[in-house]
């Protein structure tokens, strides 16, 4: 779309269609995700709801070898769309029908299909996009998507305290059900066979494949304590804006446009980073920035009430959010596709998001339940102490291991 011409002509359509399901997918974004945690709140959907709903982005994951599987049945690229979009579209049921305990529910359903099919997204990128163009190709992508979700954001936040959140979420997940058409159209234009024919993959093998890799287990813990660290917030972070901060919908809508639009800095600078260094080292710059959100809302304690200035430090938070998470996902991806073995690289990705899967249905509602016999600070000081740890320890397995790294291709020169 917007950046096709900086893209080489080799892969150019396939870049075309990518970024046209991201942008559609962009609408789903600004219209259902971006505000489904708060709109619930205001619903009335108490702790325990709102749990589920942070816990679903990662929790779902543990259901992620079997969808595993199942991918093997088809050709990729079939598999994705088609999943994809059965997985949004049983997001109207409850929309439709008003019932936001159903909502929750299948809110849960609708990322264990979104989650479980990310590996073999994974492997698309790998097949569509060559190793010295990737990180970059991929941050234009996710420049264009974020970019129309800054821009709808800033409008969606007023249209919610006007219409009806069934309407808008409707609009949404009509976008994101037709996104996928353009996913499945690509299978056109991939000359590489499909490399899934053929797979299986069995939890016991794997881990068998896993022990012998030192490295990899050294990362997945440290990661681990990362994943952890973010997802104690996950949740504490829009009950504390609507709860203590009491933010309008309107407000609510500029922190999500600026989060998106820091986004779009941290896919770009991100994405050049990955390309001229290396994507491990773009990952550990991440963390440490990504540790500002929580020291930002410690330093709520002291300002929360002073109007301006906790929507300031929200919005600075909201910044430094959007930017970490953009530059550090590209980050991950790009580690996985260069320094795993093509064979394995869907079962690593896939072990990866059953981690996350496991901390993401525990982490949540544990920093719920801290908040609630702490109170909201003492869980924001624990949850930053845990991600600059987490930090160091990536930055020290980095410099301890840089030779072996760079013999399995984490630079793009290898």
């Amino acid at each position: 779309m917007f950046f096709d011409k900086k893209i080489p002509q080799s892969f150019r359509k396939l870049y075309t269609l990518d970024s046209l399901s991201a942008s559609f997918f962009a609408i789903f974004n600004a219209f259902v995700l971006s505000f489904v945690i708060v709109v619930m709140r205001k619903e009335g959907v108490n702790d325990l709801g709102i749990g589920f709903l942070a816990a679903a982005p990662s929790g779902a994951s543990l259901f992620i070898f079997f969808l595993l599987n199942l991918s093997f049945m088809t050709d990729k690229f079939t598999y994705i769309s088609f999943m994809k979009s059965l997985g949004r579209a049983l997001l109207l049921i409850p929309v439709l029908l008003h019932n936001n305990t159903l909502f929750v529910i299948i809110f849960f359903i609708y990322f264990i299909i979104e989650k479980g099919v990310t590996p073999t997204y994974t492997s698309i990128v790998k097949d569509i996009y060559p190793t010295k163009y990737r990180g970059r190709a991929m941050g234009l992508v996710k420049i264009e998507q974020t970019l129309i979700t800054m821009l709808l954001s800033l409008f969606a936040g007023k249209l919610f305290d006007i219409l009806s959140y069934s309407v808008l979420f409707t609009i949404g997940i009509s976008f994101g059900v037709l996104s996928q058409i353009f996913i499945y159209q690509m299978k056109d234009f991939v000359i590489k066979p499909d490399s899934n024919k053929h797979k299986h993959f069995h939890f016991k093998s794997f881990l068998k494949i896993l022990s012998q890799d030192k490295l990899m287990i050294k990362y997945f813990a440290i990661f681990m304590l990362l994943g952890s660290s973010n997802l104690f917030i996950s949740g504490l972070i829009p009950m504390y804006i609507v709860d203590i901060l009491h933010l309008s919908n309107f407000l609510i809508g500029l922190t999500i446009s600026l989060a998106s639009f820091s986004m779009i800095l941290g896919f770009y600078f991100g994405g050049h980073h990955i390309d001229t260094h290396d994507p491990l080292r773009t990952r550990i710059i991440v963390i440490f920035i990504l540790s500002g959100v929580p020291l930002s809302y410690i330093s709520l304690f002291f300002f929360k009430n002073i109007t301006w200035l906790a929507f300031g430090i929200v919005c600075f938070a909201s910044v430094l959010q959007g930017f970490a998470l953009s530059a550090g996902e590209i980050a991950r991806i790009n580690l996985f596709t260069r320094i795993i073995n093509e064979h394995y690289l869907e079962q690593y990705w896939a072990f990866d998001f059953f981690l996350l899967g496991l901390r993401g249905i525990t982490m949540p509602f544990i920093g719920i339940g801290l908040k609630n016999i702490l109170g909201f600070t003492p869980v924001f000081i624990l949850s930053a102490s845990l991600m600059i740890t987490a930090g160091l320890l990536m930055l020290n397995l980095y410099r301890n291991n840089f030779k072996e790294l760079t013999t399995r291709g984490l630079t793009s020169l290898h």
